[in-house]
Order: structure tokens, then C-alpha cells, then sequence
């Protein structure tokens, strides 16, 4: 049985092709919503080799469907408190695991679960990303 938001799928499974640590431009004035759809789709949240798609990312990928259907901040976290919770259990189950993407959706769901505003979740994710998002 598949873990969701993180195992493996079979090899037969085409592959994302995101290069590991590269983030979009995001400018300042940018509107919160197509600035996370942005870097949702940018891959950096999914493990290199794996496609982005519902069946391995159910939680990613209800958060895109919201963001881009400008879903209200609460329904944004109500998907991300799931997200956290799945994550955070992958992270327990396999911690000898590179989670390295896990790591990156797990400030994405808290930055957003713990924001005020959606402007102020896209804030607390590019400051905590290591890289400029």
C-alpha cells in the first residue's frame, strides 16, 4: 500500500522532471495566489524521479485546486493541516528517507496553517525556503 503525499510509486511511473532546488521567480507585487500556484508547479515540493499527480500528492494537489479556484484562507487550512499531519507521519515512518521535498511541503502546509493572511503565508514561505523563492 502507497504512503500518500510521499512513497514511490512503480518504476513504470513516469518522472518529474524538476531539478531538485530550483524555485521560480516570484516577484513582490505578485498576486498570493498565482505566486503559490507557482511554485507549487515549479516541482520543488516533489521528490526528483516522481510525477506530480494526485494519487502520490492528494493534499498538493487539493491545495493547487484551491489556490486556483481563490479558495478563502480557512479552506486553504483545513487542506493543510492534513498535509501536516500526513507528512509528519512520513517523516516518522521513514527517517532514513532523503525528505528533503517532505521537508519543503511541510513549510508550505505550516506556513499557510499558521498565517493570518494568504500574503503572510507566502512571507513565512520564502523565508523559511532555503533558497529565494
Amino acid at each position: 500500500m502507497q504512503d500518500k503525499d510521499n512513497d514511490l510509486p512503480g518504476a513504470s511511473e513516469p518522472e518529474h522532471n524538476a531539478s531538485k532546488g530550483a524555485a521560480p521567480e516570484w516577484s513582490s507585487n505578485q498576486d498570493p495566489y498565482a505566486g503559490l500556484v507557482s511554485l507549487i508547479n515549479s516541482g520543488i515540493f516533489i521528490e526528483p524521479g516522481i510525477k506530480f499527480k494526485e494519487q502520490f500528492y492528494p493534499n498538493l494537489k487539493a491545495l493547487l485546486k484551491a489556490l486556483e479556484n481563490k479558495e478563502e484562507l480557512i479552506e486553504l487550512q483545513f487542506i493543510a493541516i492534513k498535509g501536516m499531519e500526513k507528512n509528519n507521519e512520513v517523516q516518522e515512518e521513514h527517517p532514513n528517507r532523503d525528505l528533503t521535498q517532505n521537508a519543503y511541503r511541510l513549510i508550505l502546509f505550516e506556513s499557510i496553517f499558521f498565517a493570518q493572511s494568504l500574503e503572510e503565508a507566502v512571507q513565512l514561505i520564502k523565508s523559511r525556503l532555503p533558497f529565494r523563492a
